[in-house]
C-alpha cells in the first residue's frame, strides 16, 4: 500500500501561506471525516520544514493537494496529528517486512 507525502516550507503550507499546520489539520478532519484509516502524520525537518505523510486511506485528499506517492514512512520523529495512533504502529509492522491483518 502506497503512503503519501507533502512537504512544506517553514511549516506554511503551500497553497495558501498563511495557513499553518494546525488550519490544515482541520481541513484534514473537515475532509477525511471518520473515514476508517485516514489519518495525517507529520514531521519537522532539519531545514525547519514540515513533511506530511497521509495513510492510504488519506488518497483522495492527498490527490487534492497533489501529494506524492511513496513507500510507507520511517516512523521514527513522526507525530499524528489526526487518526488513529495504530496506523503509524501498522506502518513499522509493514516497513520491518511483516503485514499485520487490518482491524476491522
Amino acid at each position: 500500500m502506497c503512503w503519501y507525502e507533502k512537504r512544506f516550507a517553514d511549516g506554511r503550507i503551500g497553497f495558501n501561506p498563511r495557513v499553518g499546520l494546525r488550519e490544515f489539520k482541520e481541513v484534514f478532519e473537515a475532509f477525511a471525516g471518520t473515514r476508517r484509516g485516514a489519518a495525517l502524520f507529520a514531521r519537522r525537518n532539519a531545514d525547519g520544514s514540515v513533511t506530511a505523510y497521509f495513510t492510504p486511506a488519506s488518497a483522495e485528499f492527498a490527490a487534492m493537494i497533489q501529494a506524492t506517492q511513496i513507500n510507507v514512512p520511517a516512523p521514527e520523529g513522526l507525530t499524528l496529528l489526526s487518526g488513529d495512533p495504530a496506523d503509524l504502529r501498522d506502518a513499522r509492522i509493514d516497513r520491518e517486512g511483516g503485514r499485520r491483518a487490518r482491524r476491522e
